[in-house]
């Protein structure tokens, strides 16, 4: 066989995998969505003071969805700030219209300092959404 004639059966198997691998749906646009898409904390940034974590969410699946969210300090977890669930999608599926909300938890933090608030799911701890806080002295 001439040595282009070689190659042939090669790119006609690694056509195959390609056309498979796009109808699975790897590397398409309609990939798993993961849930939690905003976080924002309102209130007075002040030892002592009552604060507020809003999470946005877009749900496209029909499964319910655990959240936890978190204020460390150096890497630590110094308190939970809250969990809730994201609701399950009646209609759900990957290319589901979102079902839009959020959770919200009110907070204070005792101490002035640099914290991190982390929000994840416990299912998926890769999924998580971070922001700084930086708090001061009463």
């Amino acid at each position: 066989m001439p040595p282009a004639k070689q190659f042939i059966p090669i790119l006609l198997f690694l056509g195959a995998i390609a056309a498979l691998a796009l109808g699975c749906g790897i590397g398409s646009d309609t990939a798993y969505q993961e849930p939690l898409s905003k976080m924002r904390i309102t209130g007075t940034r002040t030892a002592g003071q009552k604060m507020r974590l809003e999470l946005d969410y877009r749900q496209t699946y029909d499964v319910d969805v655990d959240v936890e969210c978190d204020l460390k300090q150096s890497g630590e977890v110094v308190e939970q700030i809250g969990n809730g669930t994201v609701p399950a999608n009646a209609g759900g599926r990957p290319d589901a219209t979102p079902a839009v909300g959020s959770l919200a938890f009110s907070f204070r933090v005792e101490n002035a300092g640099s914290y991190v608030v982390v929000c994840f799911t416990p299912a998926d701890a890769e999924n998580e959404l971070t922001t700084s806080l930086n708090v001061s002295a009463k």
